[in-house]
């Protein structure tokens, strides 16, 4: 460290995301597998406004908040909705 004393080393943008106030992310599988329901029935439950929908991502790719993700699962353990 011979002459670096005191430098700053910058910090990667993500170590600086407050993770309590920014939601992951949820690829498909993912919501397959918290929900327990296939990829026709999720996309299906969005079309007709019952589950939240994906956000854009890039290209094709997608994902859904997992807050709204666990929501939703709430909200049926609730008794809430009907699919």
């Amino acid at each position: 460290l011979n002459g670096c004393e005191g430098w700053a080393v910058p910090s990667h943008p993500l170590r600086s995301m407050n993770t309590a106030t920014t939601p992951r992310l949820l690829r498909r599988p993912q919501v397959e597998e918290l929900t327990g329901l296939p990829r026709t029935t999720i996309y299906e439950l969005v079309r007709k406004g019952q589950f939240p929908p994906p956000v854009p991502l890039v290209g094709r790719t997608v994902a859904w908040p997992e807050p709204a993700v666990r929501e939703w699962i709430e909200s049926r353990i609730a008794g809430k909705g009907a699919a």
